[in-house]
């Protein structure tokens, strides 16, 4: 790709007149780094140096730079994110790259459905690996699925939108957790919000219209809940003898709130206790612990029916919670 034409797509300023006149391959990593080569300066100084050596012949970077070489485009921009967001849209209208925009619910099923390799799933979590790779990449990704929320309709422009199959599918409740899914005569059990569980048909009937192979493994966890069930003593049990839940929850900030906003709002008439672990912002009527261990010597004092544990492992604290000797099942 041409040095100016970088400059252009990422709105930055050419600071050199180059001799150099195009560059092979963009970088987000020094190190990987080869002759040719145009790089976007996230490692910062250090990064740029490493990357000179190597032989980049275009730099992309927000920070001034006293000393320019000359001989090789130095590009200056607002913000790096945007100059590599704006790269990586160019890369998908070049290669006019086929995707779909899914809902986020559904984005985070078909993630754990879909088993084809070269179906690539792109989001703000691992935009800066997969999405570095693209440009590098011989051949493009068979689809490219993406969130139809933020990122994804700017970054995939000519992407095909999400459309709900009619499908003949009903939902038996097992618990608040836990859904037995019945459509087109076949039964599964997904670990999923109920409220989410209705989607599932939807989902595989938008794959098989699209011959996107698929599998579908029973009792899947959904990252916004993981539920532990415990009996009277505190021991670990099935959801159909617990009197009391532990719920984990490790995603990110809004997702851990429409965890908590589903809870609120399916046991309205429960005692609930949310605890999260210091590194996490504030949760509103939650307590900050340091570990599961403060977790759990809090949980056996007090009586409840729910507790949400937000970047705490459930597991650990319903072993920290059980008398010593028992069994846990």
């Amino acid at each position: 790709m041409r040095i100016s034409a970088i400059a252009d797509i990422t709105g930055g300023e050419l600071l050199t007149s180059p001799a150099v006149v195009a560059t092979q391959q963009i970088r987000l990593e020094a190190k990987k780094v080869h002759r040719g080569d145009c790089y976007l300066a996230y490692e910062g100084s250090g990064g740029i140096r490493q990357a000179l050596e190597n032989g980049a012949y275009a730099i992309i970077t927000p920070f001034p730079e006293v000393n320019l070489d000359p001989e090789i485009g130095w590009i200056q921009v607002v913000d790096l994110d945007i100059a590599f967001f704006s790269l990586l849209r160019y890369h998908f209208l070049q290669i006019e790259q086929d995707g779909y925009l899914l809902p986020l619910c559904l984005f985070d099923m078909a993630k754990r459905f879909v088993s084809d390799k070269s179906i690539l799933f792109l989001d703000r979590s691992n935009l800066h690996t997969k999405g570095a790779d693209l440009f590098t990449m011989e051949t493009p990704p068979k689809l490219v699925f993406l969130p139809n929320n933020g990122i994804g309709p700017l970054l995939l422009p000519k992407g095909k939108h999400f459309q709900s199959s009619s499908v003949d599918a009903s939902t038996e409740r097992l618990s608040l957790f836990t859904c037995r899914i019945m459509w087109n005569h076949r039964a599964v059990v997904v670990r999923i919000p109920r409220f989410l569980a209705f989607q599932v048909p939807w989902l595989t009937a938008f794959l098989d219209q699209e011959n996107i192979p698929y599998e579908i493994h029973e009792a899947i966890t959904c990252r916004r809940f993981y539920p532990i069930f415990l009996n009277t003593a505190n021991e670990i049990c099935s959801f159909g003898s617990s009197n009391r839940v532990l719920i984990g929850s490790d995603g990110t900030d809004r997702e851990m709130k429409e965890a908590l906003n589903y809870l609120e709002a399916g046991s309205l008439w429960a005692k609930k206790i949310i605890l999260y672990r210091k590194s996490r912002q504030t949760i509103e009527n939650g307590r900050m612990v340091a570990d599961e261990e403060e977790a759990a010597a809090i949980l056996k004092d007090e009586p409840f029916h729910f507790a949400f544990l937000g970047n705490l492992d459930p597991e650990e604290v319903a072993e920290r919670m059980a008398p010593e000797g028992s069994v846990l099942g």
